[in-house]
C-alpha cells in the first residue's frame, strides 16, 4: 500500500483539490467581502450554477459544433459527466 502513494499520486491529489476547490473558494471571498459591506446574498451557489450553464449554452450556440456531438456535450453539461 506505501508504494501507492508516491510522490506523483500525492502531488496530482493536491492539484485536483486546488482545480476544483479554486470556484468555490472565488465564491466564498465573493461572498465574504458582499457580507463586510452589508449586503447579505444566500444565492452565490445558485448563481454560480446559472452562469455556469448560461456561459455553456451561449458557447455552444456561438460556435459550429457538428450535430453528432452536440447531444453528448448537452449531457455533459446537464448529468456533470467527464
Amino acid at each position: 500500500m506505501s508504494e501507492f502513494f508516491t510522490e506523483t499520486i500525492v502531488i496530482s491529489i493536491l492539484a485536483a483539490m486546488v482545480r476544483i476547490g479554486a470556484p468555490l473558494i472565488l465564491a466564498a471571498i465573493g461572498e465574504l467581502i458582499a457580507e463586510r459591506a452589508g449586503v447579505i446574498n444566500l444565492g452565490v451557489e445558485g448563481m454560480m450554477l446559472m452562469g455556469c450553464f448560461l456561459g455553456f449554452f451561449v458557447t455552444l450556440s456561438l460556435i459550429h459544433i457538428s450535430e453528432p456531438t452536440r447531444p453528448r456535450l448537452i449531457s455533459y453539461a446537464v448529468f456533470c459527466l467527464k
